[in-house]
C-alpha cells in the first residue's frame, strides 16, 4: 500500500491592504510542496463580513482576481493546496481587510493644475485685502 502525504500549506497569502468596493482585487499565494510530487492545485476561499467561508477558485494558478462587491464591509481570504490523491494541506489565512466604499470622484488629471493655479492666485489677492493690518 502506498501512503500518500498531504502537500504543505502555502507559506503566505498576499491580499492588497486597500480593498475598494466595486473594483477588482488581485490575490496571490506562495507555492506549496508535496512530498509525493503530485501537487494538483489550490483552493481559494473568501469570507465577507461575518459570513461563512465560500470557495471562489480551484485550480493550479497561484493568483486570482476577485470582484469586490460595492457595499461589502470587510473581506478575508484563505488558501489550501491539494494533490492528485485528494489530500489537502492546512489553510493559510489572510488578515481581514476593510472594504472602502466611499471614494472621492476621480478628477481628470489635465484640468486640475490649471484650476489649482488660478484658484491660488485669486486666493492670495483676497488674503491680502482681508488682512491689511499685516502690512502696516
Amino acid at each position: 500500500m502506498i501512503y500518500n502525504q498531504a502537500p504543505t500549506a502555502p507559506s503566505s497569502i498576499t491580499v492588497p491592504s486597500e480593498v475598494l468596493g466595486g473594483e477588482n482585487l488581485s490575490i496571490s499565494w506562495a507555492a506549496s510542496t508535496d512530498p509525493d510530487g503530485n501537487l494538483s492545485g489550490y483552493v481559494l476561499e473568501r469570507k465577507v463580513g461575518s459570513g461563512t467561508w465560500a470557495q471562489i477558485y480551484k485550480g493550479s494558478s497561484r493568483s486570482y482576481t476577485d470582484a469586490i462587491t460595492y457595499g461589502w464591509t470587510s473581506v478575508q481570504y484563505r488558501v489550501k493546496a491539494y494533490d492528485a490523491a485528494g489530500a489537502e494541506s492546512a489553510y493559510t489565512t489572510s488578515a481581514t481587510r476593510t472594504v472602502t466604499n466611499n471614494r472621492p470622484p476621480v478628477i481628470s488629471g489635465t484640468a486640475v493644475p490649471r484650476q489649482g493655479i488660478r484658484r491660488s492666485r485669486r486666493g492670495e489677492r483676497i488674503h491680502h485685502q482681508r488682512h491689511p493690518h499685516r502690512h502696516q
